[in-house]
């Protein structure tokens, strides 16, 4: 016959054992964010001084491109929040765990283009598209003798405002990559396993960034690297 005391030490360890490997787990997620914050930082800091162009021409598909753009105010954020946010299990083994980490920067260029609207619902949806893709404009409507509007004039800067957040999920051992746009208006993200946050898939999401040729989506993806000799992903893949 089984020991009740015997019976209820087996499921306390077995309980210590489980609480233990999600803390081990939750701290090796913590690790893989800090490592990104790292480098990222150093990356901001080499791009401010270099002020390196975009090989990527950004375009708002069907009204306008945006050639000759250079990467600059590369900034960092280090956001983190309250370890009872966590969870009872998960409260004691990190002291301040993210709530994300942020690259945000800026593609500017010399270029403003003006595009103008008269319909209200061309007015509201070009609005829309500017908004939802951060590019900086100046609106000045124009209006007849009678004050009412003829039509709206858009000025539009070559000034982008793009990122990549890393957002942890310490529960499932994981890091989310949100892009915005970064080689392309657009937004895309991925959930990474954190054996696959490393310094291949930095070096990648900095090229990506660059606008050079890179791997990042497929790794990200977890997809094998493309066989020697065939194109890398570039911003028109």
């Amino acid at each position: 016959m089984t020991d009740p005391a015997d019976e209820l030490e087996r499921h306390a360890a077995a309980a210590r054992a489980a609480r233990l490997a999600v803390q081990e787990q939750a701290e090796a997620v913590h690790r893989r964010m800090q490592q990104a914050a790292h480098y990222f930082s150093e990356f901001a800091t080499q791009m401010n001084i270099i002020a390196p162009r975009a090989r990527q021409t950004m375009e708002l598909t069907g009204l306008m491109r945006f050639p000759d753009l250079v990467i600059r105010d590369l900034f960092v954020e280090e956001r983190t929040r309250s370890p009872a946010d966590l969870g009872a299990t998960l409260a004691g083994s990190l002291a301040a765990p993210y709530e994300y980490v942020l690259l945000s920067f800026h593609y500017a260029g010399p270029r403003k283009q003006r595009i103008e609207r008269v319909l209200a619902p061309e007015i509201e949806r070009l609005e829309e598209q500017l908004a939802q893709h951060r590019v900086r404009y100046e609106l000045n409507y124009v209006r007849n003798a009678r004050a009412q509007i003829e039509r709206a004039v858009f000025d539009i800067e070559s000034d982008i405002s793009a990122g990549v957040k890393f957002i942890p999920d310490y529960d499932r051992a994981r890091v989310r990559i949100a892009l915005r746009n970064i080689d392309r208006l657009s937004t895309w993200d991925v959930a990474v396993p954190i054996t696959a946050m490393n310094l291949p898939l930095y070096e990648e999401l900095a090229r990506c960034v660059l606008g050079q040729p890179n791997e990042f989506r497929r790794m990200a993806l977890g997809e094998r690297p493309a066989p020697p000799g065939a194109p890398a992903a570039t911003a028109k893949d």
